[in-house]
C-alpha cells in the first residue's frame, strides 16, 4: 500500500516546505523522516542529494502522470536603446 497524505494539496505543500528547508539548511538532506510515519515516507521521494533537488519524476508520482515531453521555445526579444538626444 502506497502511503498518501490526506489531501493532495497537503502533500504538495509539505513537499514544497521540505524542499525549501533542504535549500536553506543542507543538513536536512539526511534527516530521518521515519518517525513521521506515512507523511515522512511520502516526503522521502523529495529528498535532495548533494544539494540537488529530485528530478521531475518525483513530482509526477504524486499527480499520477508521467514526465511531459516539452521542447522549450525561445521567447522573441527585441530591445531599442534609449535615444540620448531625447532628454
Amino acid at each position: 500500500m502506497k502511503p498518501v497524505l490526506p489531501l493532495q494539496d497537503d502533500a504538495e505543500a509539505a513537499a514544497w516546505d521540505f524542499g525549501t528547508a533542504q535549500s536553506l539548511f543542507p543538513g536536512y538532506e539526511k534527516v530521518d523522516l521515519e518517525p513521521y510515519g506515512p507523511a515522512g515516507r511520502s516526503l522521502n521521494r523529495y529528498r535532495y542529494k548533494n544539494g540537488t533537488p529530485p528530478g521531475p519524476s518525483a513530482w509526477s508520482q504524486s499527480e499520477g502522470t508521467t514526465d511531459p515531453q516539452v521542447t522549450p521555445k525561445p521567447r522573441p526579444y527585441s530591445y531599442t536603446p534609449p535615444d540620448p538626444s531625447a532628454q
